[in-house]
Order: structure tokens, then C-alpha cells, then sequence
């Protein structure tokens, strides 16, 4: 898979066979879709950080250890995850907000639109 090295970190799209070792990772929830795309930023062989593209093209399941917060890894991830959505063809992300986090997704260049979501528990 590709990957670029940035600082001290490997960030690297994790390939759709290799998904079961987010298991591992904060929450432990893995894409069951094999066009789903996850990037992944290593410190070694450890997992410091996650990002999913989740059909439909919606970025999810950000996350970064608490020891690699307040940096610019998430936004190395996003550019990594942008290059990997336009080889696939995309070119158009969404991505869920809510005040937390409303103006980093700004900062990265999304635009809020006038969107409600829907849940329906199963």
C-alpha cells in the first residue's frame, strides 16, 4: 500500500485484509466493507492514530493517542486519506461535526452544509 513518512511517524493506507487489527485500536471498531478506506499513523509497529473512509465517502473514526495530540498528525492522516480517496476516484468527502469539532473540519477545508442525521437503533 502506499505511504509516506512524516517526523517520526509511517502513515500508510492498512489493506482491506488486514482491517482485524483495529480491533486493537481505541474502540475496536473495524469497516466490513473492502472499499472502505483506513489510514493508519505508526510510531514502530504501534498504531498512534486512525482515520476511516466509510461508505458512503464519509470520513469516520478519527482518532489519535492522547500522546500524539495537539500536533499536526490528524491533518497529515486527512492528506494521506484525500490522496487515497481521489486514486479511488472520489471527489467528494463528507465527514459528521458537532461543536467539538466543527472548526478543525473547517480548517481542513470542508464546508458545513445544511444536513440533519438520522439514527435508527437496531
Amino acid at each position: 500500500m502506499d505511504k509516506i513518512r512524516t517526523d517520526s511517524f509511517l502513515i500508510e493506507r492498512l489493506a482491506a485484509e488486514d482491517f482485524s487489527v483495529l480491533s486493537t485500536v481505541e474502540e475496536g471498531f473495524m469497516p466490513v466493507c473492502d472499499k472502505s478506506i483506513v489510514v493508519v499513523a505508526k510510531s514502530g509497529e504501534e498504531i498512534v492514530g486512525r482515520l476511516m473512509l466509510l461508505s458512503p465517502a464519509h470520513v469516520e473514526g478519527a482518532w489519535i493517542d492522547e500522546r500524539f495530540r495537539n500536533g499536526r498528525l490528524l491533518k497529515r492522516m486527512m492528506d494521506e486519506m484525500e490522496s487515497q480517496a481521489k486514486h479511488e476516484g472520489l471527489g467528494k468527502l463528507m465527514a459528521y461535526g458537532n461543536p467539538i469539532n466543527e472548526d478543525y473540519l473547517e480548517r481542513l477545508g470542508f464546508i458545513k452544509r445544511p444536513l440533519t442525521v438520522w439514527e435508527k437503533t437496531l
